[in-house]
């Protein structure tokens, strides 16, 4: 049926592969690590960097694949977006991808768009002397303008507390630029978004928790999310605002959001699928997301039906307590618990990024009591 070249073969990646093999494509993944995940599950492995966009565009040339594609990574988005512009192929243009990878360019479309937006500043220095605060009051955030995965984002409160984030910021950034940001309150959500030729499509909601100051990081999530239909409506009406606003066209969309006071505000928005994210909506209404994404590389009509509705829930090892929660659901709702990548022993531990977290699981209700059980802290 003919090449399809999956950028990335992290642990996040294998599900995407596994799918695109599984509809008849042969699959090319490209890592720079031989040990990867995503090496045994390929037809053909490539022992390239992710950003080595010279190097895969000229193995593309060799095979001319029908779709170059990435599910997990930022900078896989990018390179997978300036092979496929360079090829034809239904990906977003290279300026798309570089705005929703970038947090500084994220605010330029939005302040340029009148999307509702935290305001933020760009602290664009290498020496933390040259430094000053931001023209808005404490607490605010500090974060790197590339990262992800809560990596390089903190909320401070002093001017000691700015510095030193500051810092750790600009350690983590590839781009060396960070952003001071007001903190918008309200609940936060993520939406899942398709789109094929410019026409957009909701995939599903979800709610979002995490372990709160300092570090933001993601401790439990809901799908669908609590909303009424009035929230939902105006939640549409946003969403497809902002994916227009970044010229949109192909493929997945995680968009963050946070809901105050009647009115949607965006956080980040990323052209890629959210981690989990596939998972929980296969959980949760028996949608096929990993498919959708092929659907829309490849030009297959989008075919978005829900087989049912339940509530799933992912919750992640941030800490020693949230590891004897997890034991305490084992024990009493094993038969709700699926796909468990638990990797605590019973040590004390606590993450203060995603990546130094323990695994996460899922669990699945049936209805609405049970989820907020599920979901409670």
């Amino acid at each position: 049926m003919g090449h399809f070249f999956v950028i990335g073969g992290g642990e996040l990646q294998v599900n995407f592969i596994q799918v695109v093999k599984s509809l008849g494509y042969i699959t090319h993944v490209f890592d720079y690590d031989c040990n990867c995940p995503g090496k045994n599950e390929a037809d053909y492995f490539h022992l390239l960097s992710i950003d080595d966009i010279e190097g895969i565009y000229k193995i593309a040339l060799q095979y001319h694949p029908l779709a170059v594609q990435t599910v997990a990574t930022e900078m896989g988005n990018v390179t997978a977006c300036a092979i496929g512009e360079r090829l034809g192929l239904r990906n977003n243009s290279l300026e798309t991808a570089l705005n929703t990878t970038d947090k500084s360019r994220m605010k330029k479309v939005c302040n340029a768009n009148n999307i509702l937006t935290a305001k933020a500043i760009v602290l664009q220095k290498t020496d933390i002397s040259d430094v000053l605060l931001p023209p808005f009051s404490f607490p605010f955030v500090v974060k790197a303008s590339d990262r992800s995965a809560s990596r390089g984002i903190t909320l401070v409160n002093t001017q000691q507390e700015f510095m030193a984030a500051y810092e750790e910021a600009l350690n983590v950034s590839y781009n060396k630029i960070v952003l001071a940001e007001e903190y918008l309150q309200g609940q936060q959500y993520s939406v899942e978004t398709i789109s094929s030729d410019g026409m957009h499509h909701i995939v599903a909601v979800t709610e979002e928790n995490t372990n709160g100051v300092p570090d933001f990081v993601e401790t439990r999530h809901l799908m669908p999310a609590r909303l009424s239909d009035v929230e939902y409506d105006k939640l549409k009406l946003f969403v497809f605002k902002v994916l227009d606003a970044f010229h949109v066209k192909y493929g997945a969309g995680h968009i963050e959001l946070k809901y105050n006071s009647g009115k949607w505000s965006i956080i980040e928005i990323a052209t890629r699928m959210g981690g989990w994210r596939d998972e929980m909506a296969k959980l949760s209404m028996g949608i096929d997301y990993l498919k959708l994404i092929v659907d829309s590389a490849i030009g297959n009509p989008l075919i978005i039906q829900p087989l049912f509705r339940k509530y799933a829930i992912v919750r992640v090892l941030v800490n020693t307590a949230e590891w004897k929660k997890y034991l305490h659901f084992k024990s009493l709702y094993s038969q709700c618990m699926y796909d468990d990548s638990v990797k605590c022993n019973g040590e004390s531990f606590q993450a203060t990024t995603l990546m130094e977290t323990k695994g996460r699981y899922y669990l699945v209700a049936e209805d609405e009591k049970l989820a907020n059980y599920f979901m409670e802290d």
